[in-house]
């Protein structure tokens, strides 16, 4: 959570400390409620508290492993049921 002492950044300066484009910003600003990226909307622009932008980036990595994590265990069930990754019962796996 932000400390409220925090002075608010603006977008571009929320990329430089995320070091993403602009253009991924607008991406994830428009991926609300999903993976919502903490931001303020102040008049017609976002604002951002960094320590939020930082716990986000935490969260969402955190998150990205997870599902990794899920499709390693996936083609290890196929590896050890088949025998050969890629085929079950002779049939291709996309």
């Amino acid at each position: 959570m932000s400390n409220r002492n925090e002075q608010m950044i603006n977008t571009r300066e929320a990329c430089k400390h995320l070091l993403v484009s602009e253009a991924t910003m607008r991406r994830f600003l428009s991926r609300a409620p999903v993976n919502h990226i903490p931001a303020y909307k102040v008049g017609y622009q976002y604002r951002f508290y960094r320590s939020e932008l930082t716990e986000w980036v935490k969260e969402f990595s955190s998150a990205g492993r997870e599902r990794t994590e899920a499709v390693d265990t996936d083609s290890a069930y196929l590896i050890e049921v088949t025998g050969d990754m890629g085929t079950e019962a002779g049939k291709e796996i996309n």
